[in-house]
Formats: C-alpha cells, structure tokens, sequence
C-alpha cells in the first residue's frame, strides 16, 4: 500500500468524523436548550415587555384598528413562478383539498390579481421577489386584507374545523396558529429580540400555516413593517432581482426569514395575549419537497 495515498485517507476520514462530530454536538446542544426552555415556558410563559425592544420596528407607535372582523372560512395557499409542483407537493395540494374540511384556494402568477383590494396595489418591487419571498409578501396581503387561514403546501394533520370555530367564537382572539417547534426555526435577531426570541420560541406561531383575523393592530403592523422593508430593499432589488428562492442570484439582497420570521414571530410576542395556540393547522414539515 502506497503511504500517501494512506496518510491521505486517513486524513479524509478524520476530517469527516471531526464535521460529523460537529454537527452531532450542535444538534445536541439545541436539543438540550429546547427541552430547558419549553419547560421554562411552560412554568413562567412569556411576558411582553417593549422597553427591552426599543431598538426594533416593535417600538413603532401602535396601529389603532377596530380588530372585530370576522374570518372567513376558508384557506390559502401561493403557488408562484415557473416551476411545476414536484409528485411530493401535488399530494400535499390534494391531501390539503381533501383533508382541511374547509374550501382551499391556490393562488398562483395568473389569480393573484383577482384578489387585490381597490387602493392597495402591490408593492412596486414585488415583481422582483423571489417566488418564496413573493409568497412571505402575499400571505402578509391576504391576512391584512381578507384574513381566513394561510398553509403551506404540506400535508395537514388534522381537519381545521374546529380552528376556525374557536377564532370565531372568541372575538378577543386576533390569530390561531401552532407553536414553533424548535428554537432553530425562529429567526437569528440582534440583542434582547434575538435572545428572547431564541428562549421563548413556544411563544410564537410556526410561519407554515395559521387563521387570522384581518384588519386587526396585528395585522396592520405586520403590513407596515413588510412595506417598510420593501421600500428599504427595492433599489437593491432593482440591481439584483430575486429567481428561485432556494438558489437567489448573487447580490439577491434579502435574506431567507427577512420578509416573513422576522417580522412575524417579534409581533407574536407583542400580541402574545391575543394569540390562540394550536397544533391542529400545523402540517406535515418534514418530507414535502
């Protein structure tokens, strides 16, 4: 056996081992803070407090709405861009259909339009969105606007039924969604948001489906801070628009959770006492690609 060629053997395999390793220790360490901190949410739960959020769009004034709408029973889901849906994703779309007992609207490239309220366009630059991003943007829209239920195309767990019963019947409620499943999946923010945020991530809705009251300070807040983010990015937008959102060109300038996470999990805290938390709209997240 040639030494060199075993030496660098060696070396390949330790180098793999070290990242596996790696990977092993990081994955176990998030475990552990996950299993600590919902058992520390579920003695002590979240306490809003905005003087720790001074540095944040948290600490815009408030929107003053009349938060009594009702919501319509019925779900959403985008579809957007080129791509057709793969074998995995078709199943998903019918098991939503079949599975969700309410109705199912698929909005895609060539629907969209059918739903845009009078006076309140499209940003400018949301042609320049990545599909995924383009979809952060429009369930933004259709909550404010409309609201009802949003999901991702991914298979249900449960009928939603009883979901929108709940909303409907408690008029205090502004949104019903599934507690986020790991502190891994809630966005990566600076200072006391981002440490909080990280603690207390079974104080925030999941982003891959929920029900909401439309018109509500929730909402309107959310649709603010995404406009303001558009205005923020569309010059970058205009250099280096966005394709495929798994695959962003170089100098796509926003990142992954930027239109949707970031904004959406800091308000669940803020809005914590007029949240519903329930894990029958969370669907299937593993496996729906």
């Amino acid at each position: 056996m040639d030494p060199l060629w075993a030496a660098r053997q060696f070396k390949h395999a330790a180098f793999v081992a070290s990242k596996r390793l790696g990977f092993w220790l990081r994955d176990t360490a998030e475990h552990i803070n996950d299993v600590r901190w919902k058992a520390a949410e579920e003695r002590s739960p979240f306490h809003y407090n905005p003087d720790r959020y001074r540095h944040t769009f948290l600490a815009r004034p408030d929107v003053i709405a009349s938060n009594n709408r009702s919501v319509p029973s019925l779900v959403y889901s985008f579809w957007l861009g080129p791509r057709p849906m793969s074998k995995r994703r078709l199943a998903s779309l019918r098991a939503l259909e079949s599975e969700l007992d309410v109705p199912l609207v698929l909005v895609t490239d060539e629907t969209v339009n059918e739903f845009l309220v009078d006076g309140h366009p499209l940003h400018p630059a949301y042609s320049l969105l990545s599909d995924g991003h383009r979809s952060d943007y429009l369930r933004t829209y259709f909550m404010h606007h409309h609201g009802g239920g949003y999901s991702d195309i991914k298979r249900p767990t449960s009928s939603w039924t009883a979901s929108f019963q709940a909303i409907a019947d408690q008029t205090e409620t502004w949104a019903v969604g599934y507690r986020e499943v790991t502190s891994n999946y809630v966005p990566d923010l600076p200072r006391y948001l981002g440490k909080d945020i990280k603690r207390h991530y079974r104080a925030v809705f999941g982003p891959s489906a929920f029900i909401v009251r439309p018109g509500t300070s929730l909402t309107s807040e959310w649709y603010r801070e995404m406009h303001s983010r558009m205005e923020y990015f569309a010059g970058a937008l205009a250099e280096s628009p966005g394709s495929d959102f798994y695959n962003p060109a170089a100098g796509y300038p926003i990142r992954w959770t930027e239109l949707l996470g970031d904004v959406l999990q800091p308000l669940c805290l803020k809005y914590q006492d007029r949240l519903l938390f329930d894990d029958r709209v969370k669907p299937v997240l593993t496996d729906y690609r």
